[in-house]
């Protein structure tokens, strides 16, 4: 969370382009991360960003994501 609101892509990894995207919208005033759920009602999108870790037959296991939007 941190990192993104610095304009920093936090993610590792080869994506070409996206940390200079993740910049300009960050500069833009496009992007910022939060933890509170307040600034849910002010948002026009909201993304979820969770670990997706799979098993030996690559099929992914979905509760952390659940955990997380679980209301």
């Amino acid at each position: 969370m941190n990192k993104i609101n610095k304009g920093i892509n936090p993610i590792e990894g080869d994506e070409p382009g996206l940390s200079d995207l993740s910049n300009d919208v960050y500069r833009r005033g496009f992007l910022s991360a939060s933890i509170n759920p307040v600034i849910l009602c002010e948002t026009d999108a909201i993304f979820v960003c969770v670990d997706f870790p799979v098993d030996e037959m690559i099929r992914p296991d979905l509760s952390h994501l659940r955990n997380a939007v679980d209301i």
